[in-house]
Formats: C-alpha cells, structure tokens, sequence
C-alpha cells in the first residue's frame, strides 16, 4: 500500500465527498505526540474513534491509521515535517525537479551570478548552498526557466519563493500554516 519512503495516502472515494488520509504505522508511531495533541486540539476523547482508527492487517497489527479530514487539517504541517525526518532516518532522500533547475541554470542569462544560498527568515535556518550542504534544510520543490524556484524548510515548513528577475533575485516567504497569524 505504501511504496519505499511514502508514509502519507490521501484516498478520496469516486462519485462521492468521502475522503480519508492514512499514515503508516512507522510515521503513526515516530509521531505520537503530533496526533495526541491534534485529538486534544479537536476536543473531547469520546470524538477519537472518528477521528484516528487504526487500519490492522491479516495478522491483528496495524500497518496504518486513518486520520478524518478535521484531523488532517489540524496536524498535517507537521505531520508533513515528521514524515520528512521519518525519511532521512530510512534514508530516503526526497525527490527534488532537479532536471527542471539544471533547465533553469542552462537558460540562466542574467547580469548577476547565481546564489545558491537560502535563507528562511521564520525560523532562521540558513544554508550557503543548499545543493551541497550536507543537513540539506530546504528542499527544492519547483524550478523552471521563468527565474522562480520554490523551497520548503524542513525546520518549520514555510514556503520560500525566489524570484529571478533580470537585475535582482526577490525572495518571498509564505508560513507554514500553524504559525500564520489569523
């Protein structure tokens, strides 16, 4: 059900709104705490069952857990970030468009040089090339020939955003969606 380093499934029914999100178990367990206090964020422990069921295979064991959408939504930034560890820890490396940035640098035609440095200035983790650098903390998650490259912080989550334009970079910086203000 889960491939190699997946730990997330968003299973929606045809012809109907019913949806679902499973986890495995590896992620259920690495991230205990997370989904405690998303059930306490959701309100009263009677609501449980409704909200995270365990999924158990032909031997009795759970190999995942369901989350409701209401769950979903409360933890999914960091159920996203934990899954992300979860996968260093396996040694899964992410996969990243980097055929779409080596496009990128191949069309690269700009008066200043590239700077392969990121930054994110919500929680500060820095790298001066994230290519190399061996923590490896944003990961690329678009690249193309118009000059935008997207990253994701694997410390908080948010969204930075680098917009190539002729004369200058601009850098733009979305939170993750728990630490936006309302």
């Amino acid at each position: 059900m889960f491939k190699p380093g997946q730990h997330v499934l968003h299973m929606r029914e045809a012809n109907t709104s019913y949806e679902c999100f499973l986890i495995s178990a590896a992620l259920g367990q690495y991230c205990a705490d997370i989904l405690q206090a998303g059930l306490f964020e959701l309100g009263e422990c009677k609501t449980m069952p409704s909200h995270l069921s365990a999924v158990n295979g032909a031997d009795g064991k759970a190999f995942a857990y369901m989350l409701s959408r209401e769950l979903w939504n409360a933890i999914r930034t960091d159920l996203k970030i934990a899954e992300a560890q979860l996968r260093s820890k396996e040694g899964v490396v992410a996969k990243e468009p980097l055929d779409d940035f080596k496009k990128f640098l191949d069309f690269w035609d700009f008066s200043y040089e590239y700077d392969p440095a990121v930054v994110c200035p919500v929680c500060g983790s820095e790298t001066e090339d994230w290519r190399t650098d061996p923590f490896h903390p944003f990961t690329l998650a678009n690249a193309n020939i118009g000059g935008l490259l997207v990253f994701h912080c694997k410390e908080c989550g948010a969204t930075i955003r680098q917009k190539h334009f002729k004369d200058k970079m601009v850098a733009e910086v979305t939170p993750a969606p728990e630490l936006r203000k309302p």
